[in-house]
């Protein structure tokens, strides 16, 4: 069976014959798929100021448009400094004055994919 749907479900075998009866059953969970993950940060032009703590968020998106991805874990690189969360978003306070990389690796069920 191919599942089209991410979701719960629980498959269930019946088998009988002229003596008896038996039924066995699974629970199976069907993920989505990740295609893209993007940083967004609440100031235009990702120009944010100094000293000031800024909230910056995991968007993403998946193959069948559900956010059904079971466990995620988020992996925030600022200027090779590390920080894994199991929540889409990161508050950080830039120090100094200058152009920064963020790096964002989102982990999942089904693989790893990063965003810059």
């Amino acid at each position: 069976h191919i599942y089209h749907t991410p979701g719960e479900y629980i498959v269930s075998l019946r088998a009988t014959n002229t003596l008896e009866e038996g039924l066995a059953s699974i629970h199976i969970s069907v993920y989505d798929v990740l295609e893209s993950v993007e940083i967004v940060s609440p100031y235009s032009h990702s120009i944010v100021p100094i000293n000031t703590p800024v909230t910056l968020h995991a968007n993403f998106t998946t193959k069948y448009g559900t956010k059904y991805l079971g466990f995620l874990s988020y992996q925030w690189t600022f200027e090779g400094t590390t920080v894994t969360r199991e929540v889409e978003y990161i508050t950080h306070v830039f120090t100094s004055i200058g152009i920064f990389n963020v790096n964002l690796n989102v982990s999942y069920i089904g693989g790893v994919v990063q965003s810059l």
